[in-house]
């Protein structure tokens, strides 16, 4: 019997969410942070951005304003990059 391929190619949920995580890095970067002050600054536990750019943890709409409002950048560009 043949074994099934497993699709590699991911979803376009999946795709969202791990753009979302890249997204959330490079901007957290970019602003020169640590996770630990993301978290501080937006009222979030260091473990949550942790999460949420290990792609572990799918963020509220409140999380991802807070976090935008830190950053200085629209939600969108969290969303969308």
């Amino acid at each position: 019997m043949a074994t099934s391929r497993v699709n590699r190619w991911k979803s376009p949920i999946e795709r969202v969410h791990s753009d979302l995580a890249d997204n959330v890095r490079t901007a957290r970067h970019a602003a020169g942070l640590t996770q630990d002050q993301l978290a501080e600054y937006a009222g979030l536990e260091r473990k949550s951005i942790n999460r949420i750019e290990n792609n572990r943890l799918s963020p509220t709409i409140d999380t991802l304003v807070r976090i935008a409002m830190v950053l200085k950048i629209p939600v969108s560009d969290l969303i969308d990059g």
